[in-house]
Protein backbone atom coordinates (compact mmCIF):
# COMPACT_ATOMS: atom_id res chain seq x y z
CA UNK A 1 0.00 0.00 0.00
CA UNK A 2 1.08 3.34 -1.22
CA UNK A 3 0.13 6.76 0.05
CA UNK A 4 0.49 10.08 -1.07
CA UNK A 5 0.10 13.59 -0.30
CA UNK A 6 -2.42 15.76 -2.03
CA UNK A 7 -1.80 18.81 -0.06
CA UNK A 8 -3.50 18.14 3.76
CA UNK A 9 -5.16 14.82 2.46
CA UNK A 10 -3.64 11.48 1.18
CA UNK A 11 -4.60 9.20 -1.42
CA UNK A 12 -4.18 5.47 -0.40
CA UNK A 13 -3.14 3.29 -3.60
CA UNK A 14 -3.70 -0.69 -3.44
CA UNK A 15 -2.20 -2.03 -6.44
CA UNK A 16 -2.86 -5.66 -7.60
CA UNK A 17 0.49 -6.13 -10.23
CA UNK A 18 -0.09 -8.67 -13.11
CA UNK A 19 3.42 -8.63 -14.93
CA UNK A 20 4.82 -9.90 -18.03
CA UNK A 21 8.26 -10.43 -19.01
CA UNK A 22 7.67 -10.22 -22.82
CA UNK A 23 6.12 -7.01 -24.84
CA UNK A 24 4.59 -6.90 -27.55
CA UNK A 25 5.46 -4.52 -30.47
CA UNK A 26 2.22 -2.93 -30.23
CA UNK A 27 3.39 -1.54 -26.70
CA UNK A 28 6.52 -0.10 -28.23
CA UNK A 29 6.77 2.67 -30.61
CA UNK A 30 10.27 2.23 -32.29
CA UNK A 31 10.68 4.58 -35.39
CA UNK A 32 13.25 2.85 -37.14
CA UNK A 33 13.13 6.14 -40.08
CA UNK A 34 14.01 9.02 -37.65
CA UNK A 35 17.28 10.10 -38.45
CA UNK A 36 18.38 9.34 -34.80
CA UNK A 37 18.11 5.78 -36.23
CA UNK A 38 20.31 6.02 -39.35
CA UNK A 39 23.94 4.40 -39.96
CA UNK A 40 25.08 7.62 -39.86
CA UNK A 41 23.80 8.61 -36.40
CA UNK A 42 25.11 5.00 -34.42
CA UNK A 43 28.24 5.59 -36.46
CA UNK A 44 28.50 9.31 -34.67
CA UNK A 45 27.39 7.51 -31.58
CA UNK A 46 30.26 4.81 -31.68
CA UNK A 47 33.15 6.96 -32.36
CA UNK A 48 32.12 9.56 -29.23
CA UNK A 49 31.63 6.78 -27.00
CA UNK A 50 35.11 5.80 -28.11
CA UNK A 51 35.99 9.20 -27.20
CA UNK A 52 34.53 9.26 -23.92
CA UNK A 53 35.94 6.24 -23.06
CA UNK A 54 39.19 7.56 -23.33
CA UNK A 55 38.60 10.42 -21.48
CA UNK A 56 37.51 8.79 -18.64
CA UNK A 57 40.06 6.53 -18.32
CA UNK A 58 42.21 10.04 -17.62
CA UNK A 59 40.19 11.22 -14.92
CA UNK A 60 39.84 9.56 -11.62
CA UNK A 61 36.45 10.09 -9.13
CA UNK A 62 35.04 12.48 -11.26
CA UNK A 63 31.40 14.03 -9.44
CA UNK A 64 29.70 12.85 -12.19
CA UNK A 65 31.23 12.02 -15.18
CA UNK A 66 30.81 7.74 -15.93
CA UNK A 67 29.13 5.51 -17.61
CA UNK A 68 25.16 4.83 -16.00
CA UNK A 69 22.65 2.62 -16.11
CA UNK A 70 19.18 1.35 -14.99
CA UNK A 71 16.60 -1.50 -16.14
CA UNK A 72 15.30 -4.60 -16.34
CA UNK A 73 17.64 -6.44 -19.29
CA UNK A 74 14.11 -6.78 -21.29
CA UNK A 75 12.08 -3.70 -22.40
CA UNK A 76 13.89 -1.51 -20.03
CA UNK A 77 18.32 -0.95 -20.72
CA UNK A 78 19.20 2.55 -20.58
CA UNK A 79 22.64 3.56 -20.89
CA UNK A 80 24.23 7.11 -20.20
CA UNK A 81 27.93 7.70 -20.96
CA UNK A 82 29.28 10.79 -20.21
CA UNK A 83 32.33 12.89 -19.83
CA UNK A 84 33.00 16.74 -19.80
CA UNK A 85 34.58 17.43 -23.34
CA UNK A 86 33.66 14.52 -25.11
CA UNK A 87 30.19 15.18 -24.62
CA UNK A 88 27.22 12.20 -24.10
CA UNK A 89 25.65 9.10 -25.61
CA UNK A 90 22.20 7.86 -24.41
CA UNK A 91 20.96 4.65 -25.85
CA UNK A 92 17.62 2.53 -24.60
CA UNK A 93 17.56 -1.19 -25.90
CA UNK A 94 15.09 -3.84 -24.94
CA UNK A 95 13.86 -6.86 -26.41
CA UNK A 96 13.11 -5.43 -29.69
CA UNK A 97 16.12 -3.89 -30.14
CA UNK A 98 17.25 -0.16 -30.34
CA UNK A 99 14.51 2.27 -29.17
CA UNK A 100 16.10 5.27 -28.63
CA UNK A 101 19.31 7.16 -29.14
CA UNK A 102 21.07 10.60 -28.73
CA UNK A 103 23.87 12.43 -28.14
CA UNK A 104 25.16 15.17 -27.43
CA UNK A 105 27.30 17.73 -25.71
CA UNK A 106 27.43 17.99 -21.37
CA UNK A 107 27.35 21.26 -19.68
CA UNK A 108 27.47 21.36 -15.91
CA UNK A 109 25.87 24.38 -14.61
CA UNK A 110 23.92 25.87 -11.36
CA UNK A 111 24.77 21.92 -9.52
CA UNK A 112 23.22 20.52 -12.76
CA UNK A 113 24.32 18.16 -15.33
CA UNK A 114 22.64 19.41 -18.61
CA UNK A 115 22.51 17.31 -21.75
CA UNK A 116 22.37 19.42 -25.29
CA UNK A 117 20.81 16.64 -27.37
CA UNK A 118 21.87 16.62 -31.03
CA UNK A 119 17.89 14.73 -32.16
CA UNK A 120 14.52 16.54 -30.59
CA UNK A 121 13.67 13.53 -27.89
CA UNK A 122 10.72 13.80 -25.66
CA UNK A 123 10.43 11.19 -22.67
CA UNK A 124 7.89 8.53 -23.14
CA UNK A 125 6.98 4.54 -22.92
CA UNK A 126 10.47 3.27 -23.60
CA UNK A 127 12.23 6.27 -24.95
CA UNK A 128 13.20 9.61 -24.07
CA UNK A 129 15.54 10.39 -21.30
CA UNK A 130 15.74 14.04 -19.19
CA UNK A 131 17.86 17.03 -20.27
CA UNK A 132 19.26 17.82 -16.50
CA UNK A 133 20.20 15.73 -13.51
CA UNK A 134 21.45 16.09 -9.99
CA UNK A 135 24.88 14.41 -9.39
CA UNK A 136 23.56 12.34 -6.17
CA UNK A 137 26.53 10.52 -4.42
CA UNK A 138 25.52 8.25 -0.83
CA UNK A 139 28.68 6.71 0.31
CA UNK A 140 30.77 5.03 -2.35
CA UNK A 141 27.85 5.06 -4.68
CA UNK A 142 27.02 7.74 -7.46
CA UNK A 143 23.59 8.64 -9.26
CA UNK A 144 22.63 10.82 -11.56
CA UNK A 145 18.77 12.17 -10.56
CA UNK A 146 16.91 13.83 -12.96
CA UNK A 147 16.23 17.22 -11.62
CA UNK A 148 12.23 16.77 -11.43
CA UNK A 149 13.05 13.11 -9.59
CA UNK A 150 14.45 14.40 -6.23
CA UNK A 151 11.45 13.61 -4.25
CA UNK A 152 10.77 10.29 -5.71
CA UNK A 153 14.42 9.71 -5.02
CA UNK A 154 13.99 10.43 -1.65
CA UNK A 155 11.07 8.50 -1.42
CA UNK A 156 12.67 5.11 -2.46
CA UNK A 157 15.37 5.95 -0.03
CA UNK A 158 13.07 6.56 2.94
CA UNK A 159 11.27 3.13 1.58
CA UNK A 160 14.12 1.33 1.73
CA UNK A 161 14.18 0.70 -1.89
CA UNK A 162 16.92 2.08 -2.30
CA UNK A 163 20.18 1.24 -2.15
CA UNK A 164 18.71 -1.78 -4.47
CA UNK A 165 21.37 -4.58 -5.40
CA UNK A 166 18.31 -7.22 -7.30
CA UNK A 167 15.12 -5.40 -8.65
CA UNK A 168 16.44 -1.80 -9.26
CA UNK A 169 14.15 1.70 -9.17
CA UNK A 170 14.48 3.43 -11.78
CA UNK A 171 17.53 5.76 -11.59
CA UNK A 172 20.85 6.21 -13.42
CA UNK A 173 23.78 4.50 -10.85
CA UNK A 174 27.49 4.39 -12.05
CA UNK A 175 28.36 1.28 -14.02
CA UNK A 176 29.99 -1.00 -10.75
CA UNK A 177 28.52 0.79 -8.08
CA UNK A 178 25.55 -1.66 -7.15
CA UNK A 179 27.74 -3.50 -4.69
CA UNK A 180 29.34 -0.15 -3.25
CA UNK A 181 28.32 0.58 0.39
CA UNK A 182 26.10 3.75 1.14
CA UNK A 183 26.53 5.50 4.32
CA UNK A 184 24.47 8.00 6.01
CA UNK A 185 22.06 10.03 3.95
CA UNK A 186 22.39 10.85 0.10
CA UNK A 187 23.96 14.14 -0.95
CA UNK A 188 21.13 15.88 -2.69
CA UNK A 189 20.33 19.76 -2.72
CA UNK A 190 19.69 21.32 0.37
CA UNK A 191 16.35 22.39 -0.80
CA UNK A 192 14.79 18.70 -0.44
CA UNK A 193 16.86 17.46 2.50
CA UNK A 194 13.54 17.53 4.60
CA UNK A 195 12.23 14.97 2.53
CA UNK A 196 14.87 12.36 3.66
CA UNK A 197 13.49 10.90 7.30
CA UNK A 198 15.61 10.27 9.84
CA UNK A 199 12.58 7.98 11.36
CA UNK A 200 9.72 7.06 9.86
CA UNK A 201 6.13 8.87 10.24
CA UNK A 202 3.19 6.82 11.91
CA UNK A 203 -0.25 7.78 11.10
CA UNK A 204 -3.77 6.44 11.28
CA UNK A 205 -6.55 6.17 8.85
CA UNK A 206 -9.22 8.32 10.02
CA UNK A 207 -11.97 8.18 7.09
CA UNK A 208 -12.22 6.44 3.36
CA UNK A 209 -13.42 8.44 1.27
CA UNK A 210 -14.42 6.16 -1.93
CA UNK A 211 -12.80 3.03 -3.83
CA UNK A 212 -12.47 2.99 -7.66
CA UNK A 213 -10.61 0.69 -10.25
CA UNK A 214 -8.00 1.96 -12.88
CA UNK A 215 -6.60 0.10 -15.88
CA UNK A 216 -3.17 0.76 -17.15
CA UNK A 217 -3.09 2.39 -19.83
CA UNK A 218 0.08 0.39 -21.54
CA UNK A 219 -1.40 -3.00 -20.37
CA UNK A 220 -5.19 -3.80 -19.44
CA UNK A 221 -4.29 -6.79 -17.73
CA UNK A 222 -2.56 -4.64 -15.08
CA UNK A 223 -5.27 -2.60 -12.93
CA UNK A 224 -5.29 -1.11 -9.30
CA UNK A 225 -7.64 -0.19 -6.84
CA UNK A 226 -7.66 3.28 -5.54
CA UNK A 227 -9.20 3.85 -2.14
CA UNK A 228 -8.91 7.81 -1.39
CA UNK A 229 -8.51 8.58 2.33
CA UNK A 230 -7.62 10.91 5.07
CA UNK A 231 -4.90 10.24 7.44
CA UNK A 232 -4.39 11.73 10.92
CA UNK A 233 -1.08 13.22 10.31
CA UNK A 234 -0.09 16.08 8.11
CA UNK A 235 2.43 19.42 7.51
CA UNK A 236 2.82 19.93 11.34
CA UNK A 237 3.78 16.07 11.39
CA UNK A 238 6.02 16.49 8.58
CA UNK A 239 4.43 15.19 5.74
CA UNK A 240 5.48 17.01 2.65
CA UNK A 241 3.38 17.58 -0.91
CA UNK A 242 4.82 14.38 -2.36
CA UNK A 243 6.01 12.46 -0.13
CA UNK A 244 5.02 8.46 -0.34
CA UNK A 245 3.66 6.36 3.07
CA UNK A 246 3.77 2.69 3.34
CA UNK A 247 1.19 0.30 5.51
Amino acid sequence: MVLKTTTLALILVLETLITSTTLSSAQISVRPNDDKFSETARDNADQRTVLIDKELRKIKNHEWAGKYYYGNTLGVDVNLALAPKSGFVFTWRGCLGLYDLNYGEVRFENGLVKLVFTYETEEGDFHGIAPEFYPVSWGERHYLIPSDEIIRFCNAVNSGAEPCNVFCSRFLLRVGDRARRVEGQPSIPSEFSQYLLAEPILANIVTVERNYINTDAIDPELKFRISEVTLDAGLADGILLGMELHS
